[in-house]
């Protein structure tokens, strides 16, 4: 995000730039992102370790990052490819 400064009827208004696009209010921008994830957040399971999360992006982050979980997915793709 950039900040720009444009002149509107004789008053600066400071304009940030969000993917290209100016917004003016921000904070309506974050209440907004806040209140979508809010709705669409499920309890997701992860199907390699069985942890529970709150939120698909918490699945997400914890399966690329999650030690155990990366050495249980290797070992079950380990074992498929040996029964072949």
């Amino acid at each position: 995000m950039t900040e720009t400064e444009h002149a509107v009827h004789a008053r600066t208004l400071k304009v940030r730039l969000v993917r290209g696009k100016p917004v003016a209010d921000v904070d309506a921008l974050r209440k907004y992102h806040r209140e979508y994830y809010h709705v669409n957040k499920q309890e997701c399971n992860c199907e390699h370790c069985g942890q529970k999360f709150t939120s698909e992006s918490a699945l997400v982050r914890h399966q690329r990052s999650a030690q155990k979980c990366l050495l249980l997915r290797a070992r079950a793709e380990l074992e498929m490819l040996r029964k072949l």
